[in-house]
């Protein structure tokens, strides 16, 4: 896998004005080779959660594209990640320059069943350009015009996890360890009817009972943390990276009105600052120059 800069393109992301690919493409490409080992295609297309990669030579040059569907059979039909990408990918692949109106990229990924398309510039791929990033662009046209209410950059709602495990007060020891132990989790939100946050259960918190001869308590609510660290859906990720660089718990919920409507965790953390380098860099820039400005 490797990133590189884009060639000679300026600084311009997601402009609502924007017309050409030019205009709203990131500083950067992530790619692989043909010689790249199929599971690394895999295990980055998961984690940063895209539909495909394209596949380029040493300089960079297109030579195919490598998707999420193409491993997903490959996955069901063989049960293996062995093998390299070229035996998998595309070689026939739909790419355009970047001056192109964004118009007819938008037509194209219209009328075809792929969502990305690799961007060039000077025959090298800088970027690629999804449905998503045009949806990024056109969204303002649908919204009532009015002055927006000030946001705060980057919100926890972007990146909060979702599909969430709980536990009750009255669940058992054994049911929030075979939980942990099933699906590789530290620790467990508690919640009462409706969702709502009354605690937390770690793996720390039941470590003391695994070879002691004290009898453990038998339900959760006797032994969880009641005093937990929670942030709002439109809390930043500035802040919450802050609290998760400086405390030793790996996650934190977020809550609404009480009620418990996801997880960040530092690698939810991770994969959203790789997936925004390019804004989150820009954004920051911005505040250190106007934190100079009298």
């Amino acid at each position: 896998m490797q990133t590189i800069p884009s060639l000679e393109i300026p600084a311009c992301f997601m402009q609502p004005d924007a017309k050409r690919a030019i205009d709203v493409i990131k500083y950067g490409v992530i790619t692989v080779t043909p010689q790249t080992r199929l599971y690394q295609a895999l295990a980055c297309i998961v984690d940063l959660n895209i539909s495909g990669l394209p596949v380029v030579d040493k300089s960079m040059h297109l030579q195919g594209i490598i998707t999420e569907k193409d491993l997903l059979a490959m996955l069901y039909e063989k049960q293996t990640t062995s093998g390299l990408v070229e035996s998998y990918m595309h070689r026939e692949v739909v790419s355009f320059p970047a001056e192109t109106l964004l118009e007819e990229i938008c037509n194209c990924l219209i009328q075809n069943p792929f969502r990305r398309v690799p961007i060039t510039h000077r025959g090298k791929v800088v970027s690629v350009i999804s449905r998503t990033d045009l949806v990024r662009v056109n969204v303002h046209k649908f919204l009532p015009e009015q002055e927006p209410a000030p946001k705060p950059p980057f919100p926890a709602r972007q990146l909060m996890i979702k599909g969430l495990i709980t536990v009750r007060p009255e669940s058992s020891l054994g049911e929030a360890l075979s939980l942990m132990a099933d699906y590789s989790i530290s620790g467990l939100p508690v919640v009462e009817e409706g969702m709502y946050l009354v605690g937390i259960i770690t793996e720390k918190d039941l470590m003391p009972y695994f070879y002691s001869q004290t009898i453990p308590p038998a339900r959760v609510g006797e032994i969880m943390t009641t005093d937990v660290t929670v942030f709002s859906p439109e809390s930043s990720v500035f802040e919450i990276t802050e609290c998760l660089i400086h405390n030793n718990f790996r996650r934190v919920p977020i809550v609404k009105d009480g009620v418990l409507v996801g997880l960040v965790s530092r690698a939810d953390v991770i994969r959203y600052i790789l997936r925004n380098l390019t804004r989150i860099s820009h954004y920051r820039a911005v505040q250190k120059v106007n934190q100079l400005i009298p």
